[in-house]
């Protein structure tokens, strides 16, 4: 498999205890102290550090979160394979969100390192430290406060539309047409028939759905990405959300295609799924130019709940006979 497809073993090669000279000239020019201390704290899809500053700065800044973006592509069900993770999307998405009234960390800076470990050209986003009780698998607020607090941000979320407004480079579909049209240039780009033919039906079964207009979206809201604290000024149980992290794979859209569980939502969310671990699949095994226009991503990581989603999606009846994947990039071929 192509390096660049397996991005989690190249960003083993990050230093763990310092900070890249792009990110200390970035901050330099902030009025941020020096760097005092850079540790590495999470290896995931992306590299995250905390960045301790020393003696006096402008900016009254004792630490700060860098985020390093290693993987172009994440793992959920919206998705444009032309419209990569980066920087600026990560930074518009913040801004974005600050505007519909949600509470993020400010962003400090952003650019490009040139070269970290064995991989180039890295996207860094620079984050203010949120001060918070939630400890990722180990603090969270209690499941009925974290239900209130997410379905605030849905709702915050939906209530902001974003017709006609720039979101570039955000990943958009501005109705569920586009979306379903993207995936079929996909699965015809793979010789796929099969999910060609899933795909036209399911679009049959939107046509008499009302639009909704495109709001932007977070594809991951959990316990780990919604950092909450319990309220100062409020009752002993009730807790309050201090920052909604990890804006990625924000995507702007009718929110049903991430938040309705109903039907044809869910099963163009499955469709979604299988047309793009297809896609990588073939296109991986393809070689050459094919395989390098995938995304620098975790591959193997992305679609190892396939034949999961696979199944699922059989039992829909959306789809009939569909080859599988061993078929389509040839037997014992690791992807």
């Amino acid at each position: 498999m192509a390096a660049h497809l397996d991005i989690i073993i190249a960003m083993e090669s990050f230093p763990t205890d310092r900070c890249p000279a792009e990110v200390m000239a970035a901050l330099g020019t902030l009025g941020l102290a020096e760097v005092e201390r850079c540790c590495l704290i999470k290896l995931s899809f992306h590299a995250t550090y905390i960045l301790e500053f020393g003696g006096q700065s402008r900016a009254l800044r004792t630490r700060a979160i860098l985020q390093l973006v290693g993987s172009e592509l994440g793992d959920t069900p919206l998705f444009r394979f032309d419209r990569p993770i980066s920087a600026p999307s990560i930074e518009k998405a913040s801004t974005l969100a600050k505007e519909a009234g949600i509470r993020v960390p400010d962003v400090i800076a952003s650019g490009m390192v040139s070269s970290w470990g064995e991989i180039r050209n890295v996207p860094f986003v620079v984050y203010e430290f949120i001060e918070t009780e939630t400890v990722e698998d180990v603090v969270c607020a209690p499941a009925s406060e974290l239900h209130r607090i997410l379905a605030g941000i849905r709702e915050s979320l939906a209530a902001r539309p974003l017709t006609g407004i720039d979101t570039e480079p955000i990943q958009r579909f501005n109705n569920v047409f586009e979306l379903i049209e993207y995936l079929t240039s996909l699965a015809r780009d793979v010789n796929d028939m099969d999910l060609v033919l899933a795909l036209q039906t399911i679009a049959q079964d939107f046509c008499d759905i009302e639009p909704k207009e495109p709001v932007l979206i977070h594809q991951n809201l959990n316990d780990v990405n919604a950092l909450c604290s319990k309220d100062p000024g409020g009752s002993s149980d009730r807790w309050q959300l201090d920052a909604l992290i990890d804006w990625e794979c924000a995507v702007v859209a009718d929110p049903r295609l991430a938040w309705d569980y109903g039907e044809p939502w869910s099963t163009l969310r499955l469709l979604c799924l299988v047309v793009r671990d297809r896609w990588l699949a073939v296109m991986a095994s393809r070689g050459g130019s094919a395989a390098a226009s995938i995304p620098r991503c975790t591959m193997e990581e992305i679609v190892e709940d396939y034949d999961q989603h696979l199944q699922q999606l059989l039992t829909t009846k959306c789809v009939g006979d569909v080859t599988p994947l061993k078929e389509l990039v040839g037997n014992g071929r690791r992807i």
